[in-house]
């Protein structure tokens, strides 16, 4: 008994332990990356506040769509859903994951907090997996397509090339005959016995979740195109809204495949402002790219606090006097 005790006490520890230094790591990743912005320029620039606030409130709106997709991809392989809101909190919780180097605490962090509210660990990886992988699918399907119509000249060739042949690879390993096969495998190898026709991916799952992922890159072109229109207030908001949010997908997908740059720091700014040349002078985008990295680390924010907060609600109902 006091061995058992000490087990759960030694876990309990450790849990608190990497949970902490993952907050401490994502803190030192946003510090490092925001002491070195010019605030005396930001100061400077007459924002509209008003504009602004509608895209930080857009952002976050769109944040609360990710979960549930993910929760969709759990009932595809039979999962039963029992607390939606506590699945919802641990993936907001990976979601700040993106800005730990690497990207693997993006995933893992879906599959270590969706098991601890006893979700299958086999369905969280299988999940966790498909749901990144079918976003890169679908954005970068997205962003070429928009390319096609707007984009010519712009992009260089090689980095058409690279998207090109990063959405083939993409396709073929989420080929679902292709990736049951690799998965059955690969279990195989591990556990010595197969995994059992339940984690299958089917097609109707693929459709379903590329159309939805689809959805939401054209959806995270309204914040995007609202930062644009509170730095630059002449921005026609409608005429560039496939534009900005096909490149917005494109500079994120490059961002995630840049696996080493905390949430795509960096790389995703140095392609969004390849895009944004062609509509706005130098000076306006590096505004515009800073103001956007803010409103999207503080929509990540209330996205956990808000999350956090909806998950105390409910599961302490107000009692009617």
């Amino acid at each position: 008994m006091t061995t058992d005790r000490s087990k759960v006490f030694s876990r309990r520890h450790l849990s608190r332990f990497l949970a902490t230094l993952f907050y401490v790591i994502v803190a030192y990743v946003l510090v490092q990356y925001f002491k070195d912005i010019d605030w005396g320029k930001l100061s400077a620039t007459d924002i509209n506040w008003r504009v602004l606030g509608l895209a930080l409130f857009s952002d976050l709106c769109i944040r609360f769509l990710h979960p549930g997709i993910w929760i969709l991809i759990l009932k595809e392989f039979g999962e039963n859903i029992k607390d939606y809101w506590g699945l919802n909190l641990a993936y907001a919780k990976a979601w700040l994951g993106r800005y730990v180097p690497g990207k693997v605490a993006w995933i893992g962090g879906k599959i270590y907090f969706g098991a601890q509210q006893g979700v299958d660990v086999k369905v969280l990886t299988l999940g966790s997996f498909l749901e990144s992988l079918i976003q890169l699918i679908a954005h970068f399907s997205l962003a070429l397509f928009v390319m096609s119509f707007y984009t010519k000249g712009v992009l260089d060739q090689r980095i058409r090339m690279f998207a090109l042949v990063s959405l083939a690879i993409l396709l073929i390993f989420t080929y679902p005959p292709f990736f049951n096969r690799v998965t059955s495998l690969a279990y195989t190898m591990f556990k010595g016995k197969e995994i059992g026709a339940r984690y299958a991916l089917r097609f109707r799952t693929m459709y379903k979740i590329f159309s939805l992922l689809v959805l939401i890159g054209i959806l995270n072109g309204i914040p995007a195109v609202l930062v644009c229109r509170s730095v630059v207030p002449s921005f026609d908001l409608t005429s560039n809204f496939f534009y900005v949010a096909g490149a917005g997908c494109f500079a994120g997908c490059m961002g995630i495949l840049a696996v080493f740059a905390p949430s795509g720091l960096g790389v995703r700014e140095g392609i969004f402002t390849i895009f944004l040349t062609v509509l706005f002078p130098r000076e306006a985008i590096l505004v515009i790219l800073v103001v956007m990295r803010l409103s999207a680390t503080i929509a990540d924010l209330g996205f956990f606090l808000v999350s956090k907060g909806i998950l105390h609600v409910s599961a302490h109902p107000r009692i009617e006097q």
